[in-house]
């Protein structure tokens, strides 16, 4: 569209000089209002020309600074919004946490018989043929005159397969209600477990005995099916179990539903 202005303003220019140059109208026109302004004033044109030329480019000078000023004060609003951005997310992690730490609380006060509650992560992950499990603690509460620790963070190790093995069981427990599998998967751990002597007993034994247990209590949950009694290995067992701690790890394998210890 320039491009059009210029080629008009080219057209205008060169029909004007043959209008000057060649019409007695012209003359009179020039005569009579140019030239007083032109040649006759105290200041002459010159000099105007000049005076617009300056304050063109002056005008120019200051447009070249306001845009150099628009482009600093976006670059610091951009800096400002970024920190912005960082400080509003890290501030949410903490209403996250604050929020989280009086829903606990609340927890706690608004049930007698409940003295604690505590939160936390629970990772698997399957590392050559064994499964590692990760907690962390993330948050709790416990009411007035109570001692109890948190757990900050634990690890247990298990075989991959018996991870399967106990999972497939209670998925035809509770898809199929096929008890079947899972007293199997009991009565062939404790059958293992009670052949071994506590002093040889390590983490991933600890393991197999807390999937053992949680089969148990499964099975007298839902179908009144289980042992009374581990016989001579209760004890073992039991002490077993306390050493490694892993009321947590039943707790997280129980995935949605809940789990009372």
């Amino acid at each position: 569209m320039k491009y059009v202005y210029i080629i008009l303003s080219l057209v205008f220019i060169l029909t004007f000089d043959l209008w000057v140059e060649n019409s007695n109208q012209a003359q009179l026109f020039y005569g009579n209002w140019l030239k007083p302004l032109i040649d006759e004033r105290k200041i002459s044109m010159v000099w105007l020309l000049l005076l617009g030329v300056f304050f063109i480019i002056l005008f120019r000078f200051w447009l070249i600074r306001k845009d150099e000023e628009i482009k600093v004060l976006r670059t610091k609003l951009e800096s400002e919004m970024e920190i912005l951005v960082q400080a509003n997310t890290e501030l949410s992690s903490y209403r996250l946490q604050d929020n989280l730490s009086k829903l606990l609380d609340q927890f706690v006060k608004k049930y007698p018989y409940v003295i604690a509650v505590q939160l936390y992560h629970f990772f698997e992950q399957n590392l050559n043929r064994n499964t590692i499990f990760k907690v962390n603690f993330i948050d709790g509460t416990v009411v007035e005159d109570v001692n109890i620790n948190a757990i900050h963070q634990l690890y247990y190790k298990s075989k991959s397969r018996y991870i399967r093995e106990f999972r497939k069981a209670n998925r035809m427990l509770l898809k199929e209600e096929n008890p079947n599998f899972l007293l199997d998967f009991v009565l062939d751990t404790y059958s293992m477990l009670s052949e071994k002597p506590k002093s040889s007993m390590n983490e991933e034994d600890a393991c197999l005995c807390s999937l053992m247990v949680l089969g148990l209590e499964l099975l007298e949950k839902d179908y009144q099916l289980g042992i009374e009694s581990l016989g001579n290995g209760e004890e073992k067992f039991d002490s077993l179990l306390n050493d490694y701690r892993t009321g947590l790890l039943r707790g997280a394998l129980m995935n949605d539903a809940f789990y009372l210890e």
